[in-house]
């Protein structure tokens, strides 16, 4: 059996057998956000690599095999049981602190986009030549509208300030700066505007979705008599 428990301090995982805390770096990065081994089991392996790289997944996942634990399967992730099927998309999600659609139907696009604002200085990707951009740019915020619209979530109704539509990558009257994969958006509402291909493709696919789930029900139903 293993000699850990959930309960055990985080360093206890890095402890080796002179007792001494091996990547005391890591560790500490950790302990910003986690504080007992459980908070790391209580996460899917995605959700740690959304918050502290791949790397780190790799090596604390090895570490919890070892003492016969591990991440949460990623079929209890709530961003996976809303549709997102895309798990590079789902990390993206994460790595900005969004867990779940539905809490985000509870804001403005304007209110998400002041919340990206604040991270963008601080998660920025940076490329050999030097030149920096948002972790979370326009085309990943069009992204998550598609995403959002095809399993039947959108953001609250609210305007658009030049600036979010800035970010958004459009002109003042909500249409796209260039022939880029951003949406368009109602000013007034801040709704995306999908053009009438676009908006045929989303609706299969939320009708696709919705079909295998009721295609589920039925058969749950059945095995109950």
């Amino acid at each position: 059996m293993s000699e850990l428990t959930v309960l055990d301090p985080i360093e206890k995982l890095f402890t080796n057998a002179r007792g001494q805390i091996c990547d005391k770096f890591r560790v500490n990065k950790m302990k910003r956000k986690l504080r007992i081994i459980g908070d790391i089991t209580s996460l899917t392996e995605e959700q740690f690599v959304g918050s502290f790289g791949s790397d780190s997944a790799r090596i604390v996942g090895n570490r919890l095999r070892k003492n016969e634990m591990d991440f949460r399967p990623v079929e209890d992730s709530v961003l996976y049981r809303e549709g997102v099927v895309d798990a590079d998309f789902r990390i993206r999600l994460y790595s900005i602190g969004v867990g779940s659609l539905a809490k985000l139907t509870k804001l403005t696009l304007a209110q998400f986009l002041h919340y990206l604002a604040r991270l963008r200085e601080s998660r920025r990707i940076k490329y050999g030549s030097g030149t920096t951009v948002p972790q979370f740019g326009a085309l990943n915020i069009a992204r998550l509208e598609h995403v959002m619209f095809e399993n039947g979530f959108s953001f609250r109704n609210g305007s658009l300030t030049v600036a979010d539509l800035t970010m958004l990558g459009n002109n003042r009257d909500g249409s796209p700066t260039g022939r880029n994969m951003v949406n368009s958006h109602d000013v007034a509402s801040g709704q995306p505007v999908f053009d009438g291909v676009r908006r045929k493709r989303l609706l299969l696919a939320r009708r696709k979705r919705l079909l295998e789930e009721f295609a589920g029900i039925e058969v749950e139903l059945a095995s109950l008599g």
